[in-house]
């Protein structure tokens, strides 16, 4: 968008919305689901809750918490937290991971950002998943949408890695960095299901 103000040239900018629980965006009912940001950066408005067996850097986006009788919003909270943790502690023990994600929505997503080279995912930060219904135990975790790949596109001078070149090697390995506090990464361990790397496979073959 080029933004003039009163006849005056602001500059560029990029128009785009916001992510979000909407029926042109995650739609999904949010009395049962839920939108999680995993970021490193959070708020007094959006605070961060680290769990599970990766200390993830949990956000919940939406619903507004905070707009719930604060009672309420404590259980809805330790309910998503612990469910959380309960999905990542299946893929820390080698569990199927087919319980608890949607395998090939997870490869899309996986590839996208390895396609653009966006090194977010491995911070994280920005990274996006939804879960439709809370209540039902049948219900997976959904990553996305890609978001935020300002990172992306060879665009950091901390690229490349040391020992990883990112034209050569999947952005998991290749990304700038992971912070101390994340003791082992989310996508490396991923990378290791062979049920994953099938559904990647296929996903690049088509």
């Amino acid at each position: 968008v080029e933004l003039y103000m009163n006849g005056t040239y602001m500059g560029s900018y990029m128009f785009t919305e916001k992510v979000g629980m909407a029926n042109n965006s995650v739609d999904i009912d949010e009395e049962l689901g839920y939108l999680l940001e995993l970021d490193t950066y959070g708020s007094s408005d959006e605070p961060i809750y680290t769990t599970g067996s990766y200390s993830l850097p949990v956000k919940v986006s939406e619903p507004d918490l905070l707009e719930l009788p604060s009672s309420e919003s404590s259980v809805r909270l330790n309910s998503i937290l612990n469910d959380v943790k309960e999905m990542s502690s299946c893929l820390y023990n080698n569990g199927d991971i087919n319980d608890v994600l949607d395998v090939e929505t997870t490869a899309r997503f996986f590839l996208a950002n390895d396609y653009v080279l966006n090194q977010e995912i491995n911070h994280p930060k920005s990274t996006f998943l939804y879960k439709e219904n809370l209540n039902d135990l049948g219900s997976p975790y959904v990553f996305g949408p890609v978001w935020d790949c300002d990172k992306g596109w060879d665009n950091d001078v901390r690229v490349p890695h040391r020992e990883y070149q990112p034209l050569t090697s999947l952005m998991l390995y290749a990304g700038f960095w992971m912070p101390s506090n994340v003791q082992d990464d989310w996508f490396q361990h991923l990378w290791t299901d062979e049920t994953f790397r099938a559904f990647v496979a296929k996903r690049w073959a088509d």
